[in-house]
């Protein structure tokens, strides 16, 4: 497996950028119609030529900013990992016990070499086969919301619409076993996790309590970490969070801003995002609501409330 000799360090979302990782539109989401758009998480039907020139574009960007090096797809990741047969078989486990698949489909997966793994697990398509022998993952475009790097310490988000929970088996696996996160020796990853292994993996996703997505999530300093309650990312979620996080002395505050609960607010990243350490730009309907904001500081017990 490839990997970093580099600790993860992410101290603001506003510092210089050094990778990003990414996932290409796959042929999965051609799979996404009228009649299952919206249990998918999909507002329109689209046009998977074009999604992809339009992804190129933004990675022809990205790579003039971090160099092409600094561009990490995630399917490269996860085939990496599945190359290992402890890890495979464990992946396996929980992506069969998860989407209920049969025996036939769950052998069928498991001959398959890692780079048509990888493919399949994310794509649900297989070779040989017309239909998909998994539902698409037509979100695991949008990588930010599978995991934030805080400090020197991962979050491993836990979705909590069915339409993404196996991106998050897919990305508690890549995080767990990929050295480019898992670090090593005085470097080692230290993890921010809901559960710690992979049959806990298995409960914490069936957990219909449980839902925290990235895009809620901001690196406001080494000190302080916004994170949005939305429809993506609920308060008892980003409480349970917090307590780790201030256990694990990631940071010392973090601040719970409680915006609207509409279909054009997923995230908090939708509504506000930092450009540097003094100015934000948001959208300005967003402001004129009032909103509850609530600060924690060292632990939930420790707290300040705004309106």
């Amino acid at each position: 497996m490839s990997g970093s000799n580099k600790p993860l360090a992410v101290h603001s979302d506003t510092k210089r950028l050094l990778s990003v990782v990414v996932h290409r539109p796959d042929p999965g989401i051609e799979w996404v119609t009228p009649s299952n758009a919206d249990s998918l998480l999909y507002d329109d039907i689209v046009f998977l030529p074009q999604m992809m020139d339009q992804h190129h574009r933004f990675l022809e960007v990205m790579a003039a900013v971090v160099g092409p090096e600094g561009i990490i797809e995630f399917q490269d990741l996860l085939q990496e990992i599945l190359q290992d047969d402890v890890v495979r078989g464990q992946l396996l486990e929980v992506v069969t016990s998860f989407e209920k698949i049969t025996r036939k489909q769950a052998d069928y997966l498991k001959r398959l070499p890692p780079v048509s793994l990888a493919a399949a697990l994310i794509s649900g398509l297989v070779p040989g086969i017309n239909q998909p022998i998994l539902p698409p993952l037509p979100n695991h475009i949008f990588t930010r919301d599978i995991g934030v790097v805080v400090n020197h310490s991962f979050i491993t988000c836990i979705a909590g619409k069915s339409a993404r929970k196996r991106e998050s088996i897919l990305a508690w696996f890549v995080a767990h076993y990929h050295p480019l996160f898992t670090g090593s020796g005085e470097h080692r990853t230290q993890f921010v996790d809901l559960c710690k292994d992979p049959q806990q993996l298995l409960e914490t996703l069936l957990d219909s309590d449980l839902a925290i997505e990235g895009g809620d999530i901001m690196v406001i300093d080494s000190k302080n970490l916004f994170i949005g309650c939305s429809l993506r990312t609920n308060k008892y979620s980003i409480e349970r969070i917090t307590e780790i996080l201030f256990e694990l002395k990631v940071v010392e505050r973090v601040t719970m801003i409680d915006i609207p609960k509409h279909p054009n607010c997923i995230h908090l990243d939708t509504l506000f995002t930092q450009i540097s350490e003094k100015d934000f730009v948001y959208y300005a309907p967003f402001l004129e609501e009032k909103l509850s904001i609530t600060q924690y500081r060292g632990g939930l017990d420790q707290s300040v409330s705004y309106t």
